[in-house]
């Protein structure tokens, strides 16, 4: 009987085969990365910049975060002064401010509709002027996406197949294990 129970606990994993590819453990923490969203930028003639942002609500204040570096060795540009001009339904200019690191700035800009918004950068850093047209800033959250239910069949492809074999050896030994105990008392028969 033992080895019927062994037998069974051994088997059982198959019947718990996974299901459709997904996995409903944790999910593991984000590597470290820089901050991720939509994007516009260039390299100019004396300056490269990139612009980050998160779109939001149209009306609503949008924080632009920017990067000026040197083209040639792509230091990060200190000081230097950082005009936005961005042309949609409305034109709207936005002067970035320096941040604590070094080539890092920060403009917050309110843009009044949805849509996408042409952009361009006058940079000045010392005598040194670039003015560079970095593509379009989108306005406005994209519409929401339904997320279409997902199934959660009974198991796996071939996995009747499997339950149905694991019951099968269960049966069979169950019955070997009675007939096993039946011929030690002396037979299934006898009065």
């Amino acid at each position: 009987m033992k080895a019927i129970v062994l037998l069974f606990w051994v088997a059982l994993p198959a019947l718990a085969l996974a299901h459709g590819g997904e996995d409903h453990g944790d999910k593991p923490a984000p590597a470290a990365s820089v901050a991720r969203g939509p994007t516009a930028g260039v390299t100019g003639d004396l300056f490269e910049i990139l612009v980050k942002y998160t779109p939001v609500v149209a009306g609503k204040p949008m924080e632009l975060k920017v990067f000026v570096a040197d083209p040639h060795t792509n230091e990060p540009v200190r000081d230097a002064q950082v005009e936005l001009t961005l042309a949609g339904k409305t034109e709207v200019k936005a002067i970035a401010k320096p941040a604590p690191s070094p080539g890092f700035y920060t403009a917050l800009v309110t843009l009044p509709g949805e849509g996408d918004y042409d952009t361009s950068a006058s940079v000045t850093h010392g005598t040194d002027a670039d003015f560079m047209a970095l593509g379009a800033i989108h306005a406005g959250l994209p519409p929401a996406t339904a997320i279409p239910p997902h199934e959660h069949p009974a198991a796996g492809p071939g996995s009747d197949r499997i339950a149905a074999a694991v019951f099968l050896v269960v049966a069979i030994l169950l019955g070997a294990a009675r007939a096993a105990r039946s011929s030690k008392r002396g037979g299934c028969c006898e009065p």
